[in-house]
């Protein structure tokens, strides 16, 4: 007989399973090809961040996929990644920063996160009614009789401490009075030695004036000393620690 190499070998039927009607005789090395493809899973392509890569089902585990699982940022030419802060000026470096996390390949598209609702705003507190505003006199006033109590109670509360007139260079007292300043002889002093002003001097933006005689305002600090003084008596010496 014929050598088993030059047998013809009968064709075979070969069923296509996506329409068993169609029957076609091919040879049965090709009919065992076509039943190979058809039932090997397709190719399916991954829709992570940073992959894109083919898979198959069966070959697909919790290792297979590198990505990114953020999301992109674009900011003027910058382009990162909010997941792992890599980021890139060129685009074809910015496709190759290689991905943060491991996981399952897939075909589900990846899903923005919604953006943190904002925090509800506390209620504003209604603005508190303006103050009237207070004659300058009368804050004058207010605020000489706040330092002559302020004075008053550290007086209380420290101990005495002896105090004795200071005494210039030139053997006089010096009185203490406003506006007057004078170095006096203590016997020379009587009841009309000392004019002087019995009030505070007064320094509001550029006015200069005393309070006893706020009718006279000066802005310049020479003439404020030049005002004549309104009230006369005795010298007051300066006390000084003794």
């Amino acid at each position: 007989g014929a050598p088993a190499s030059d047998v013809p070998t009968a064709p075979r039927i070969c069923v296509f399973p996506k329409n068993p009607l169609v029957q076609i005789a091919v040879a049965p090395s090709r009919c065992a090809q076509q039943t190979m493809t058809e039932g090997s899973s397709l190719l399916k392509r991954c829709r992570r961040h940073g992959c894109h890569a083919e898979y198959r089902e069966e070959e697909n585990h919790d290792q297979a996929c590198c990505y990114h699982p953020g999301w992109p940022v674009f900011h003027d030419l910058k382009k990162s990644w909010t997941c792992c802060n890599a980021s890139s000026y060129d685009w074809d470096d910015f496709m190759k920063i290689p991905g943060c996390a491991r996981g399952f390949h897939t075909t589900e598209k990846p899903q923005r996160p919604e953006p943190p609702k904002p925090a509800a705003r506390a209620p504003v507190a209604a603005a508190p009614s303006p103050q009237p505003v207070k004659d300058i006199n009368e804050y004058n006033r207010q605020q000489a009789n706040e330092k002559k109590q302020a004075a008053a109670a550290n007086a209380a509360s420290a101990p005495d401490r002896p105090m004795k007139p200071m005494v210039t260079k030139s053997g006089r007292y010096k009185c203490c009075n406003g506006g007057c300043n004078q170095e006096y002889e203590p016997d020379e002093n009587h009841d009309t030695a000392c004019r002087y002003h019995p009030g505070k001097p007064i320094f509001h933006d550029l006015k200069k004036y005393w309070s006893c005689c706020s009718n006279i305002v000066k802005y310049d600090w020479d003439e404020f000393m030049q005002i004549e003084p309104c009230a006369i008596g005795r010298h007051n010496p300066k006390m000084v620690p003794a």
